[in-house]
């Protein structure tokens, strides 16, 4: 036709339209006809399970309870096959807040209870936690503690009735101790709730364990009755763990932003010593500096990581990392990338970071989060491809854990792991940021390039080593930060050298930099001529205990400016015997 033949398009939109709208039926035929066969298969099970005499369960309507909440017992048996590190430190800390928030009630905006959280990310020690804090408050006798979890595996393993929404799922779990019921029927409890709020009375504290499991976030029906009945009221008291931060403030009151209560947060438990992890048992007793320093000190992923290491069935950070099969946005990963080194740096929780990684970090009283690096580790594979110095990252964090597996010591490894993945992390802020550099100074403003180079194993000494820079520096014409290590030649001064040249060879400033988890210092002064930014030493020992004067040409970074350059996540891999 004449139209076709003006605007073929709309001819070809025409028939493509109708190929659509045949599919379209199609799919909807086959929809219907699995709808159909659904139904035949639910009413051919329900014939086979009358006649094999299995009754399907209705649901049972609870408004009346038979047993005290003071009957209420520990649904969580503690393996006690090992000594626990810190742990009452921190279950006196929860049970100090309970105390103190028991009696208060929120009044509007003047003062909103905050609850009592617990984040941290799985095998991170919480539900031990939690169980102990329901001990203690029970031998107390001062309140009413009920516990409930949400987690789907071991004894208790919780599952959720199809239909159930997240409010009749707690009523149905802080119920089901207090009705005569077997546990069958107790997974078909439908709780009045005006009834239970009745039966419970004062001086009641919920237990939650894995919250998040529920809903990430939570409804507005669970929130508010949540905050109703154990946040807002006297006398009752919310306590909660979770793998992630959860609000129940921001679902709530949608108005509101989440932070405007905010929660108590103790931080967990955490080893002060090698010693104290190795006297958990005698399994513990060869721990070395690295694997603790891998794990962040953390007891309980020591613990499980570490007690029967070497056999079948073992499950790694590694393991339980990929098992959550995490995939980062294509469009938006040098975004997510770039958050992720922020967060590693400074601590403060960025909720993009979060939705994908948060499940694998730990947050403190402080509200910081930090994250041990064997997690570093895997969250770093994701970004392999974007930057060479993620790869430069990975062949540290890499080097570091095949090194946990070796029977070769070296008491110094992590330490110089450590630094050396700061260093890294530092380049990628002034980088993306135009951030001050720790140790050498790059112009305000500028955005160097990035490099990365290895010295020949010729370059033995410091002078043949400037030669080779000097050539190196050269290949560059722009603002570039590089980072030079070797790979076999070891110094008898430094570790590596950072240069930052601006495009000419002549304003080219270079640094050596040594790091030393004792108290040895550099016994020569450092030659200036020939590397003219001298040198800097990190150590993991406290300087200020160190009263003799640095050698000429050398820089000693005090304990709080490497504190300051490590970061929050990666104090957990410090001596703990500097903090």
């Amino acid at each position: 036709c004449r139209k076709c033949k003006r605007f073929p398009a709309d001819h070809n939109r025409k028939n493509a339209s109708a190929v659509v709208y045949d599919e379209e039926i199609e799919n909807k035929r086959k929809i219907i006809t699995a709808a159909i066969r659904i139904d035949e298969l639910e009413r051919r099970l329900k014939e086979l399970k009358a006649q094999q005499g299995i009754k399907t369960l209705e649901l049972i309507k609870v408004e009346a309870f038979t047993k005290p909440v003071s009957d209420y017992t520990n649904c969580f048996k503690l393996d006690r096959d090992h000594n626990f590190v810190d742990f009452d430190r921190v279950v006196d800390e929860c049970v100090s807040i309970i105390y103190e928030q028991l009696p208060r009630e929120t009044t509007g905006v003047a003062y909103r209870v905050p609850p009592l959280t617990l984040t941290r990310f799985a095998r991170g020690g919480k539900t031990a936690t939690l169980s102990g804090v329901f001990d203690k408050l029970k031998s107390d006798g001062l309140v009413k503690p009920i516990l409930i979890s949400f987690n789907g595996n071991g004894p208790v393993a919780f599952q959720r009735r199809d239909g159930e929404t997240q409010s009749q799922s707690i009523l149905r779990l802080i119920a089901a101790q207090l009705v005569d019921f077997t546990p069958e029927q107790a997974q078909n409890l439908l709780v009045d709730r005006d009834a239970l709020d009745l039966h419970l009375g004062d001086d009641v504290v919920l237990l939650v364990d894995e919250l998040n499991v529920l809903g990430a976030p939570l409804d507005i029906d669970a929130a508010a009755l949540l905050l109703r009945m154990f946040v807002d009221k006297a006398g009752r008291f919310l306590v909660f763990t979770s793998h992630y931060p959860v609000s129940i403030e921001a679902n709530a009151n949608g108005n509101i932003p989440p932070n405007c209560r905010g929660v108590s947060i103790v931080d967990m438990s955490q080893a002060n010593t090698l010693s104290e992890l190795r006297g958990m048992s005698t399994a513990f007793e060869s721990l070395t500096e690295e694997s603790a320093a891998w794990l962040g000190y953390i007891p309980s992923l020591v613990y499980c990581t570490m007690k029967d290491v070497g056999k079948p069935g073992v499950i790694t950070p590694s393991d339980r990392f990929m098992t959550m099969n995490i995939i980062v946005d294509p469009f938006n990963r040098l975004d997510v990338l770039q958050r992720f080194v922020l967060e590693l740096l400074c601590g403060e929780r960025d909720p993009v970071v979060s939705q994908y990684f948060g499940a694998f970090a730990s947050i403190g009283r402080n509200h910081l989060v930090s994250y041990p690096l064997c997690y570093v580790q895997e969250i770093f594979k994701k970004f392999r491809s974007l930057h060479n110095a993620i790869m430069m990252l990975l062949n540290i964090l890499n080097k570091l854990d095949t090194h946990l597996s070796s029977s070769e010591q070296h008491s110094e490894l992590a330490w110089e792991s450590t630094v050396e993945v700061a260093i890294i992390l530092r380049m990628l802020t002034a980088h993306w940021f135009g951030d001050v550099f720790p140790f050498i100074e790059v112009p305000s403003g500028i955005k160097p390039q990035l490099a990365f180079r290895t010295l020949p194993d010729e370059c033995d000494t410091l002078e043949k080593a400037k030669d080779h820079m000097d050539s190196v520096i050269a290949e560059y014409n722009t603002p570039t930060l590089i980072y030079v290590v070797s790979a076999n030649a070891r110094f008898p001064q430094v570790e590596g050298f950072l240069i930052y040249t601006s495009g000419s060879v002549t304003s080219a400033k270079t640094m050596g930099f040594q790091m030393k988890s004792s108290n040895l210092k550099p016994c020569k002064d450092m030659d200036t001529n020939v590397i003219n930014g001298g040198a800097v030493l990190i150590r993991g020992y406290d300087i200020e205990e160190d009263r003799q004067e640095p050698k000429c040409g050398w820089n000693y970074m005090t304990s709080e400016q490497v504190r300051d350059f490590l970061g929050n996540s990666l104090l957990l891999a410090m001596p703990r015997h500097w903090l």
